[in-house]
């Protein structure tokens, strides 16, 4: 497992300014506590800081670079959490799509954001990747199952710097269901703010565990 390197610097949780380093700390300070469950399965901190750094260490093999657009279109499930936060580690933004979008529209996402490379889950059919892969013709993008990704050495990735308090976290497109979809800009820091709020307002804990379709209300409190 990768050291966290900023959770040396960090003593609190009240020291977090990026999701990036609120897992590092998690990772650090509570790595068998459990992040996140789903359907009799669950990922502990330091299982996800293992995995999300491996998918980080396969992006930067790709050439995605800090900045650069990752579309994720993957269903409820654990595989979404370290490809969400493995983009995030490398100062990548995150797009993630619901995969019932439909191809039409989630083609039209990839150009709009110039996406470098798209994740699908690992057992995305080998003919429904084809056909992603025809949908996408001459754009500049590839697309990977997320056990591709996972399976890569995350060596060296301590030395990776992270993202800054400013950096985009991720692009939430909207519905479109009165015009156009369009990319909402969350930055890291718009986002732990969020947090901070809804930790307060609702004297969340340590012992609470949360339903929700929102990525980054997991790790937190």
């Amino acid at each position: 497992m990768n050291s966290p390197t900023s959770a040396l610097e960090i003593q609190t949780l009240e020291q977090v300014t990026t999701l990036i380093n609120m897992l590092a700390f998690r990772a650090s300070h509570s790595p068998d506590q459990e992040a996140c469950y789903f359907e009799g399965e669950s990922l502990t901190f330091g299982k996800l800081w293992e995995s999300l750094n491996r998918v980080a260490g396969f992006l930067r093999q790709q050439g995605v670079e800090h900045g650069d657009r990752v579309v994720l279109v993957m269903p409820n499930g654990l595989e979404f959490f370290p490809a969400f936060y493995g983009v995030q580690r490398i100062g990548a933004v995150t797009v993630p799509l619901f995969p019932g979008s439909g191809v039409q529209r989630i083609v039209k996402i990839i150009q709009h954001s110039n996406a470098r490379v798209v994740i699908v889950p690992s057992d995305t059919p080998a003919a429904d990747l084809e056909a992603y892969r025809q949908a996408l013709g001459q754009i500049d993008c590839m697309i990977y199952p997320f056990n591709a990704c996972d399976s890569y050495s995350s060596a060296g990735m301590e030395s990776v710097a992270e993202p800054e308090p400013e950096d985009l976290a991720f692009l939430q497109y909207t519905s479109g269901s009165t015009g156009e979809s369009k990319g909402v800009q969350l930055s890291h820091r718009n986002l732990i703010a969020n947090l901070r709020q809804m930790i307060t307002a609702s004297l969340m804990d340590d012992k609470d565990v949360l339903v929700s379709w929102l990525p980054s209300i997991m790790t937190l409190a």
